[in-house]
């Protein structure tokens, strides 16, 4: 009997050092077959409470920026896209406090949400992925409406109109200003920490001319538009979810595959190794956040 149980008690073990020893490894560089979305090899760490600015193809003339405003209170946080041309800015925010955070041009500002950067810290990756992935971005990454196109760069214009736009990437405590590229690519910071979707913002205004004086004329914009190739833990799924740690051991049994970015979505300890940890990570991530 007692060896039995020895022996019992042995091939449990070793069952369970065969599944923490279950491991699959892979390459840094991460790039999907059409070559649509990639993970650069830059990265910035941020401490809690503070905001990282960057900016991606802007020019001198670019005239996007953009309000954090204190829900609570008088504290406003305003950043112009051309403060970062030159290098990435790093700012503190206050602890505990609500921001409302609005993009602006000159001529008007575009509503977002409410973030507070309590849990800001963290590694930011550098990503680079091409905007027509989502159906909101036209192939060369500018957007269509009000039977005007948008590019989201310096102000352009149309006979004697002017037109006015422009597009911040934000993710966990990255604010990023881009500009799309001729092929339609940016590059932003985006946060590794668990369930923390990069979500895109777009303003846009126009001035027409009339009798020799600009009349200032309507626009709009999109609040929070998701990037989905970028969230750690989101393996199969648009938020962190039980199935997505389900996805994980099925790969590691070899029950499943994993195209290049679900394997960086799934690797969420940045190890660049896909192990049994991430999915515990995965499931500790989803515990606290239902208590």
């Amino acid at each position: 009997m007692k060896n039995r149980f020895v022996k019992a008690s042995f091939s449990v073990i070793l069952a369970i050092v065969v599944i923490f020893s279950s491991t699959i490894s892979f390459g840094a560089a991460f790039v999907n077959e059409t070559n649509d979305a990639m993970v650069l090899d830059k990265t910035i760490s941020l401490k809690n409470n503070e905001i990282l600015f960057s900016s991606y193809n802007v020019s001198e003339n670019y005239v996007g920026s953009i309000s954090l405003e204190d829900v609570d209170g008088p504290e406003v946080i305003e950043f112009a896209g051309t403060e970062c041309i030159d290098a990435e800015k790093i700012v503190k925010s206050t602890p505990n406090v609500v921001y409302d955070f609005y993009t602006c041009l000159p001529n008007g500002a575009g509503g977002g949400h409410s973030f507070k950067f309590d849990n800001s810290g963290g590694v930011y990756r550098k990503v680079r992925v091409k905007l027509s992935r989502s159906s909101y971005f036209n192939e060369d990454g500018s957007h269509t409406t009000d039977r005007f196109t948008y590019h989201f760069g310096d102000p352009e214009y149309v006979g004697v109109n002017c037109y006015e736009s422009c597009l911040v990437i934000l993710s966990g405590g990255a604010i990023n200003f881009v500009v799309p590229d001729k092929r339609g690519f940016v590059e932003f910071y985006t946060s590794t920490n668990i369930d923390v979707r990069p979500r895109y913002y777009t303003n846009f205004h126009y001035k027409l001319r009339e009798d020799g004086r600009y009349i200032s004329g309507g626009g709009g914009g999109i609040n929070g538009g998701t990037i989905k190739d970028f969230a750690k833990g989101c393996v199969r799924n648009s938020y962190a979810a039980i199935s997505d740690v389900t996805e994980i051991q099925l790969y590691l049994s070899r029950l499943n595959d994993f195209d290049i970015m679900a394997q960086y979505r799934a690797d969420v300890d940045c190890n660049n190794v896909i192990s049994i940890l991430d999915a515990t990570l995965i499931q500790l991530h989803l515990a606290n956040k239902s208590n």
